[in-house]
């Protein structure tokens, strides 16, 4: 996990909960969250990530979980944020805020599944604003994605925060393609 966003961003620690292969129950349980609205299994998942997350003490100095914002269209079409529902699982076993409101997603992007890494990049640039530094500020934040492929969205989304003065990155996600 690291080792995909070195010398991308600037970050103090990233983890990954499962290593997603196609057909396998890592990609199921990943579908079953995203597509087939499970949230029990996302909140559950959550709490597991949560564990490992204060086990490894890596994190411990964070002070803020962000999960990674979707488009207000995407939000009303699926009707939740997979990485939202996940991080409030987090938030059980690792007590700390989640930040829901300080960054935005300004431009709907289409699925970055059938994109190559290049064309991924292209399509995140300047996808997310700050819309309350202060909320940022100072802190330490652990920006959490459900599936990270390319980074490629991970990486606009933290580039978005070290904007913000004295602001730290950590990164997880449950799946690490």
């Amino acid at each position: 996990m690291e080792e995909r966003f070195l010398g991308r961003v600037q970050f103090v620690a990233g983890g990954a909960f499962l290593h997603f292969r196609k057909k396998t129950i890592s990609q199921r349980a990943v579908h079953q969250i995203k597509y087939h609205g499970d949230l029990k299994l996302a909140a559950y998942i959550g709490t597991m990530i949560g564990r490992e997350i204060a086990d490894t003490h890596r994190f411990d100095d964070v002070d803020v979980l962000l999960p990674i914002p979707l488009h207000p269209r995407k939000r009303r079409k699926r009707g939740y944020n997979q990485s939202l529902e996940i991080c409030k699982g987090i938030a059980s076993t690792f007590p700390r805020p989640i930040e829901t409101k300080a960054v935005v997603r300004t431009r709907h992007t289409d699925t970055q599944t059938l994109r190559n890494r290049i064309e991924r990049m292209d399509n995140m640039t300047d996808v997310f604003r700050i819309t309350d530094a202060k909320a940022l500020h100072g802190k330490h934040i652990l920006v959490f994605d459900d599936v990270i492929t390319s980074g490629a969205t991970v990486e606009a989304c933290c580039r978005a925060i070290l904007d913000v003065p004295t602001t730290k990155i950590s990164i997880f996600c449950l799946a690490l393609a």
